[in-house]
C-alpha cells in the first residue's frame, strides 16, 4: 500500500491553487504520494506563498516552518525549503520528497536512543541485625501470605465517646473553642415587575410594483448580428486604446514549430497582421535568436523533435525566468499544442505563459490572443483586420 501524506496550500491565487492541487493529485500513482487537504491542522507538509502578506506569520505561529516549502521571494531564516517563482511542479514534488527524507531520518535517530527501563533495586540488609542472613522479600503479589482480618467490636451509639487528642507534657494547653456565631438569613430580594409588551403595530401593505414588460424575443439571426456588432465595437475600442509603436520597422515575432506546414501558416498570418516573423526549427535556435535581438511575441509549440533538449513549455520557463534579450525586455509567450491535454495547460500556466492555444489556429484565435496580452497591432494591420 502506498504511503500518502497530507499537504495543505497556504496563500496563492485561484489559478495557482488549482494547478498545484492538480499536480499533487497526479502523485497518487507514485511512492510516496501526496494528498491535498483544506486545513492546516493535522497535515504532514505545507506549500506556502511567501509573497502573500501574513502567510509566513501563520506558518511560524503554527510551528510548521520545518515542514513547509516556501515559494516566492521571502522565507523565514530557519526555513528548510525555499524556491523562487515561476512555479515548477517537478521541483515542488522534489522538495517535498527531501523534507520527507529529512523527517524520516530524524525519526530513526530518535528511535535508536537506548530507553531501557531502570534496573530493579537490590534487597537491602537490615541495619543493626545480628544475623548475617538477608530476609527474603516476595517479588510477586501471589507470593505474599494471605491477609487476616478480625471483625471490629460493635459499639453502642449511646455509649460512644469521641476520643480526645493525645497531649504531651511539652505541648501548650489547648485554647477553648470559639463560640458559635449565629448568622441571620438575608432579607428576601424584591422581584422587579415588568409591564406587558405592547402589541406590534401592523405594517401597512402595499401593492406590488408591476414588472416591466419584456421586449419581444429576438430571432436567431438578430442575436448573431448583435453579438458580432458587440465584438466588433469592443475590438475597435481595444485597438484604439492600444499604444502605437514608434519604431519604423514592423515588430518581430519568433515562431518555433517542428511542423513546416503549421509554421508557414502561422508566419503568413503574422505577416498579414503586420509582424515580421522569424521561423526556427529547434529550441537551441530559438534561444540563440532570443539572446541576439528583442521580440514582441514568441509562439512555442509544445511537442518538438525527440532530439531536442527542451520542449515548448521548458523554453517558456527559461524565457520568463531570466530575461535574455539584449534590452532586458520579456516577450509575450503564446504556447501552442495540437493535443491540448489538461496537464500541458497546467504546466504552461505554471511556466508563466501568457496564452495557451490549441491547433488548428484560426485568424480570430491569434488576433484575440495578441489583443488580450496587450500586443499592439501595427496601424496597417488594424485596417486589414
Amino acid at each position: 500500500m502506498r504511503a500518502r501524506y497530507k499537504v495543505v496550500l497556504q496563500g496563492f491565487s485561484e489559478f495557482e491553487r488549482n494547478a498545484l492541487t492538480f499536480c499533487l493529485k497526479l502523485t497518487g500513482e507514485r511512492e510516496p504520494a501526496y494528498e491535498p487537504v483544506p486545513k492546516l491542522a493535522r497535515t504532514d507538509f505545507v506549500i506556502a506563498d511567501a509573497d502573500q502578506a501574513g502567510v509566513i506569520d501563520t506558518i511560524v505561529e503554527a510551528g510548521r516552518t520545518g515542514v513547509t516549502v516556501f515559494v516566492g521571494r521571502n522565507a523565514p531564516a530557519d526555513a528548510r525549503s525555499h524556491i523562487s517563482r515561476p512555479i515548477d511542479p517537478t521541483l515542488i514534488v522534489r522538495e517535498l520528497d527531501q523534507l520527507l527524507a529529512a523527517r524520516t531520518s530524524e525519526e530513526e535517530t530518535v528511535a535508536a536512543v537506548d530507553v531501557r527501563p531502570p534496573q530493579l533495586l537490590e534487597t537491602p540488609q537490615l541495619i543493626g541485625s545480628d544475623s548475617d542472613e538477608v530476609p527474603t522479600v516476595p517479588s510477586r503479589l501471589d507470593e505474599l501470605p494471605p491477609a487476616r482480618f478480625e471483625p471490629s467490636p460493635e459499639v453502642d451509639p449511646e455509649q460512644a465517646t469521641i476520643a480526645a487528642p493525645l497531649q504531651h507534657d511539652d505541648d501548650p494547653p489547648s485554647a477553648p473553642a470559639p463560640p458559635l456565631l449565629l448568622i441571620e438569613p438575608p432579607e428576601p430580594v424584591a422581584v422587579p415587575t415588568f409591564e406587558p409588551v405592547p402589541e406590534p403595530v401592523p405594517i401597512p401593505s402595499f401593492d406590488p410594483v408591476p414588472e416591466p414588460q419584456a421586449d419581444a424575443p429576438m430571432t436567431v439571426d438578430e442575436r448573431v448580428a448583435a453579438k458580432a456588432a458587440a465584438r466588433a465595437a469592443a475590438r475597435r475600442a481595444r485597438l484604439a486604446a492600444a499604444p502605437q509603436s514608434a519604431a519604423s520597422h514592423p515588430p518581430d515575432a519568433l515562431v518555433l514549430d517542428d511542423s513546416e506546414i503549421a509554421q508557414v501558416y502561422l508566419c503568413r498570418l503574422l505577416s498579414d497582421f503586420g509582424f515580421r516573423p522569424h521561423p526556427v526549427q529547434s529550441g537551441a535556435e530559438a534561444l540563440d535568436l532570443l539572446a541576439r535581438q528583442p521580440f514582441a511575441v514568441v509562439f512555442l509549440d509544445v511537442q518538438l523533435e525527440a532530439q531536442d533538449e527542451h520542449d515548448g513549455i521548458d523554453l517558456c520557463h527559461l524565457i520568463k525566468q531570466e530575461p535574455m534579450s539584449p534590452d532586458g525586455s520579456v516577450p509575450v509567450v503564446v504556447v501552442v499544442s495540437g493535443q491540448a491535454r489538461p496537464a500541458d495547460k497546467v504546466r504552461a500556466g505554471l511556466a508563466g505563459c501568457d496564452v495557451f492555444l490549441s491547433k488548428p489556429l484560426s485568424r480570430g484565435d491569434v488576433a484575440r490572443a495578441l489583443e488580450s496580452c496587450g500586443v499592439a497591432l501595427p496601424s496597417d494591420a488594424r485596417r486589414r483586420s
